[in-house]
């Protein structure tokens, strides 16, 4: 058996604000409208993968941005959702206790200090585009997410909190919660003796990728061991890949 821990916007699922070509299917809808949509293909062979193999959806999204995907998990089903970056763990959408409790005290230390960046977004920007999902990370909506980067990352230098930042979010969530320290968790106490795989498409991704021994990504994103692909993944040439993989070790 194989586990493969994937991200899910721009991954798995994408936007309705990027066409892609194909067959699509709903994945979330948001105010009664369709906000993301899977490829028809890619839906096809995840389901195929699962019939023996874990799928562990990994994403920063937030419990109630992830209930709003209950199309997608209608069509999968997954048993294992790492959500919040993987600080709080779904069995079967429903979050696990044990593994929440641990996770709000590693990052009890952290939490002034998410609230130092709160209280800074809050002096900044509009309180529509902040929000703080205590205890676990504080994310803000602006136009130039670069330039707040640039800036967070010289006022938080050695705070060990990682700041990343898509086309439009920028968000803060202590490294103890970072996708690949999770990862690194759940593959400890669920999946010690499976080969593993990872992929993502952005920095949010990396740090699961490194743990992981083979990870998939868009070309030219990253270095180490992992196979670059066109966008939008492909999820049936990944599991062919994984599959050779596996045989071959």
């Amino acid at each position: 058996m194989k586990v493969l821990f994937s991200d899910l916007d721009r991954t798995l699922i994408h936007s309705h604000r990027h066409e892609f070509s194909g067959e699509k299917i709903p994945a979330e809808y948001y105010k009664d409208r369709i906000q993301s949509y899977i490829s028809a293909e890619n839906l096809r062979a995840v389901e195929n993968y699962c019939r023996e193999n874990l799928f562990i959806p990994v994403t920063t999204r937030h419990k109630a941005q992830y209930e709003r995907l209950f199309p997608l998990y209608e069509k999968l089903k997954f048993p294992y959702a790492l959500i919040c970056n993987g600080a709080v763990l779904l069995k079967n959408n429903i979050p696990d206790e044990k593994w929440l409790d641990y996770s709000v005290k590693i990052t009890e230390p952290y939490f002034d200090l998410l609230g130092d960046i709160y209280k800074y977004f809050s002096e900044n920007f509009d309180s529509e585009h902040i929000h703080f999902i205590e205890p676990f990370m504080v994310y803000v909506k602006t136009e130039n997410p670069v330039r707040l980067y640039d800036f967070l990352i010289k006022k938080y230098i050695n705070k060990k909190i990682d700041i990343y930042y898509n086309e439009y979010k920028l968000y803060c969530i202590p490294e103890i919660i970072s996708k690949g320290n999770c990862v690194k968790r759940f593959k400890e106490k669920y999946c010690r003796d499976m080969r593993d795989f990872a992929i993502g498409d952005s920095m949010f991704d990396f740090s699961m990728m490194r743990e992981c021994s083979l990870s998939f990504a868009p070309r030219g994103a990253f270095n180490g061991n992992i196979k670059e692909l066109d966008m939008p993944f492909d999820f049936s040439e990944v599991f062919r890949i994984m599959g050779f993989e596996n045989n071959v070790n």
